[in-house]
């Protein structure tokens, strides 16, 4: 059983940034869609969503993928 994994979610954010940095260019392009992908999913959009994904995007070194 794992303990207290993602409890401090300041911790908890800079690993997943730390991972989504480490992404080469065609991955992150892969996980920029995925993500896309799951937040229209569910047709209700909200703020941290939006949010969230605009920080990957500009993670995106190619201006025409992150423009698309």
């Amino acid at each position: 059983m794992i303990e207290n994994l993602g409890t401090d979610k300041t911790m908890e954010s800079e690993v997943s940034e730390t991972f989504i940095r480490s992404l080469d260019h065609d991955d992150l392009v892969w996980f920029v869609d995925a993500i896309q992908g799951m937040i229209m999913a569910d047709r209700r959009v909200d703020e941290g969503e939006i949010n969230f994904l605009r920080k990957i995007i500009a993670l995106l070194a190619d201006k025409k993928a992150a423009e698309r």
